[in-house]
Protein backbone atom coordinates (compact mmCIF):
# COMPACT_ATOMS: atom_id res chain seq x y z
CA UNK A 1 0.00 0.00 0.00
CA UNK A 2 1.32 3.46 -0.83
CA UNK A 3 1.84 6.03 2.00
CA UNK A 4 0.93 9.52 2.02
CA UNK A 5 4.73 10.61 1.31
CA UNK A 6 4.86 8.15 -1.91
CA UNK A 7 1.25 9.54 -3.33
CA UNK A 8 3.13 12.94 -3.17
CA UNK A 9 5.88 11.72 -5.50
CA UNK A 10 3.87 10.30 -7.86
CA UNK A 11 1.49 12.94 -8.12
CA UNK A 12 4.87 15.72 -8.43
CA UNK A 13 5.85 13.12 -11.08
CA UNK A 14 2.27 12.89 -12.98
CA UNK A 15 2.56 17.00 -12.66
CA UNK A 16 5.91 17.53 -14.31
CA UNK A 17 5.36 14.82 -16.98
CA UNK A 18 1.61 16.34 -18.21
CA UNK A 19 3.19 19.97 -18.04
CA UNK A 20 5.48 18.20 -21.03
CA UNK A 21 2.14 18.30 -23.24
CA UNK A 22 3.66 14.94 -24.54
CA UNK A 23 6.39 16.62 -25.80
CA UNK A 24 9.34 13.31 -26.15
CA UNK A 25 11.85 15.52 -25.51
CA UNK A 26 10.31 16.87 -22.58
CA UNK A 27 12.43 15.54 -19.51
CA UNK A 28 10.06 14.74 -17.30
CA UNK A 29 8.46 10.84 -16.78
CA UNK A 30 6.31 9.42 -14.34
CA UNK A 31 8.47 7.31 -11.46
CA UNK A 32 6.66 5.27 -9.49
CA UNK A 33 6.84 2.49 -7.58
CA UNK A 34 6.26 0.15 -10.53
CA UNK A 35 8.76 1.60 -12.57
CA UNK A 36 11.51 1.39 -9.65
CA UNK A 37 10.84 -2.45 -9.00
CA UNK A 38 11.67 -2.79 -12.87
CA UNK A 39 15.12 -0.49 -12.60
CA UNK A 40 15.59 -2.91 -9.35
CA UNK A 41 15.14 -5.83 -11.59
CA UNK A 42 16.76 -5.12 -14.37
CA UNK A 43 20.10 -3.25 -13.00
CA UNK A 44 20.26 -3.81 -8.95
CA UNK A 45 21.75 -0.68 -7.89
CA UNK A 46 20.98 0.46 -4.63
CA UNK A 47 19.06 3.98 -6.11
CA UNK A 48 16.03 1.85 -6.73
CA UNK A 49 15.86 -0.94 -3.95
CA UNK A 50 13.35 0.48 -1.94
CA UNK A 51 10.69 0.78 -4.82
CA UNK A 52 7.82 1.40 -1.99
CA UNK A 53 9.74 4.31 -0.24
CA UNK A 54 8.81 7.29 -1.22
CA UNK A 55 12.30 8.77 -2.75
CA UNK A 56 13.81 12.11 -3.34
CA UNK A 57 15.57 14.13 -6.67
CA UNK A 58 18.74 12.35 -6.35
CA UNK A 59 16.89 9.06 -7.16
CA UNK A 60 14.53 10.75 -9.28
CA UNK A 61 17.16 11.91 -11.52
CA UNK A 62 19.33 9.00 -12.19
CA UNK A 63 15.93 6.89 -12.83
CA UNK A 64 15.40 9.44 -15.90
CA UNK A 65 18.61 9.29 -16.85
CA UNK A 66 18.37 5.82 -16.81
CA UNK A 67 14.90 5.79 -18.84
CA UNK A 68 16.55 8.43 -21.25
CA UNK A 69 19.55 6.00 -21.87
CA UNK A 70 17.68 3.19 -22.33
CA UNK A 71 15.40 4.99 -24.79
CA UNK A 72 18.42 6.06 -26.36
CA UNK A 73 19.35 2.91 -27.12
CA UNK A 74 16.90 1.63 -28.56
CA UNK A 75 16.32 4.30 -31.57
CA UNK A 76 16.97 3.21 -34.67
CA UNK A 77 16.87 5.80 -38.23
CA UNK A 78 14.00 4.41 -38.99
CA UNK A 79 12.24 5.26 -35.54
CA UNK A 80 12.89 7.35 -32.61
CA UNK A 81 12.15 6.02 -28.93
CA UNK A 82 10.98 8.45 -26.50
CA UNK A 83 11.89 7.73 -22.80
CA UNK A 84 8.53 8.06 -21.81
CA UNK A 85 8.02 4.85 -23.69
CA UNK A 86 10.57 2.90 -21.77
CA UNK A 87 8.89 4.31 -18.92
CA UNK A 88 5.66 3.12 -19.73
CA UNK A 89 7.05 -0.50 -20.49
CA UNK A 90 8.82 -0.21 -17.02
CA UNK A 91 5.53 0.28 -15.35
CA UNK A 92 4.11 -2.39 -17.34
CA UNK A 93 6.52 -4.93 -16.33
CA UNK A 94 6.97 -3.78 -12.59
CA UNK A 95 4.17 -5.54 -10.92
Amino acid sequence: MLEPDDLRVVEQCQYLYFAGAGRPAHPCLIVDARVMTTLYRELKWPWFANPRKAFGPKTYEVAMRVLSTWAERLSTEERVVAPDEVERWAFAVGK
